[in-house]
């Protein structure tokens, strides 16, 4: 079954594919290692793949690799061919930033490093307090009134949080276009908590990153090869990946049932399977084209309820640390 059709972005007029390309890894040294494994070419041959493949959404944020990620992002639109541009998010980073003008002046950043006149879906990164969610959103509503945002988002906003947030927008005659969480078959918990629903009641886009949960259902590791480098290992523990081999065996067993399918496509449809859009980090064209050929089909409801089962028999949140995004 294909399905490549694109859904609307939360009420909005956006339309986006029903995969997301996350650029997280695109620039980011410290944490993915680039400039040794893969460089500029890999992370541009992966935008274009993506492209051709049929992805048109893409997403940053101002942290990522210091800027270099959006700096990378911005490259690789200005070199696309005429029609082909992609809808772009980005995200401000509230940490340690008191005045509403500190969100205005991160955007105009982001742009210049864009290379965008506006970016079509900007999101609030981390919730820093429930105090200054009325400030973010305000700021958010400014931006949008001046035509630099074409959606506000969200990320990393429970429930409480979300609501919050959604009134302060309803004030300014504005609707919250996405949140951004964690979700995959080893982290469940905004699928249980009632989040997963309050975004679909809401028309509320759930993006969800690390669908492959820092490649543990991709498959990659074994107890006999754990994890390496510096932020993983201490994510994806070597007792994780050998609790984890029951899910991946049903994983294995979907894959299989057809030529060319992998792991990493059975973790990303069940998100999809879910009502979310998954976010896949890709940083090579080889990545690109395995983990968006999760497009081309979906998993039926038995094999979801399967994979529901084999998770549920780990126990609660197997992945119970992880590094948001």
């Amino acid at each position: 079954m294909e399905d490549f059709g694109l859904v609307r972005l939360g009420m909005t007029d956006i339309t986006v594919s029903r995969i997301c390309v996350g650029t997280w890894s695109w620039g980011s040294r410290l944490v993915w290692g680039y400039g040794r494994a893969y460089g500029e070419q890999d992370v541009c041959a992966a935008y274009s793949e993506s492209i051709r493949r049929g992805v048109n959404f893409f997403d940053s944020a101002e942290i990522y690799g210091m800027g270099s990620s959006e700096r990378l992002l911005g490259g690789c639109i200005k070199g696309s061919p005429e029609g082909t541009r992609p809808v772009i998010a980005t995200k401000f980073t509230p940490m340690f930033r008191w005045r509403k003008a500190s969100l205005g002046k991160a955007l105009a950043k982001s742009l210049r490093r864009l290379g965008m006149d506006n970016v079509h879906l900007y999101q609030v990164h981390q919730m820093d307090s429930v105090k200054k969610i009325p400030l973010w959103m305000d700021a958010m509503a400014d931006a949008y009134d001046r035509n630099l945002i074409g959606a506000i988002g969200v990320s990393n906003y429970c429930p409480q949080h979300l609501e919050v947030a959604i009134d302060h927008l309803g004030k300014r005659g504005l609707k919250l276009a996405s949140n951004q969480m964690h979700l995959s078959l080893l982290f469940r918990r905004h699928e249980k908590n009632g989040l997963l629903r309050m975004c679909r009641d809401k028309n509320i886009t759930f993006l969800a990153y690390m669908p492959l949960a820092w490649g543990m259902l991709a498959g990659k590791f074994t107890p006999k090869t754990p994890p390496r480098g510096l932020i993983r290992p201490r994510v994806v523990s070597r007792k994780l990946v050998g609790r984890s081999a029951p899910l991946l065996k049903v994983m294995n067993d979907i894959a299989w049932k057809v030529p060319d399918r992998t792991v990493a496509q059975v973790a990303i449809n069940w998100v999809r399977a879910k009502g979310a859009i998954p976010i896949v980090g890709v940083k090579t064209l080889k990545q690109a084209a395995e983990d968006i050929g999760a497009l081309g089909w979906s998993l039926s409801q038995n094999e979801t309820e399967e994979l529901d089962s084999a998770s549920d028999a780990l126990g609660e949140e197997p992945l119970r640390t992880f590094w948001t995004s």
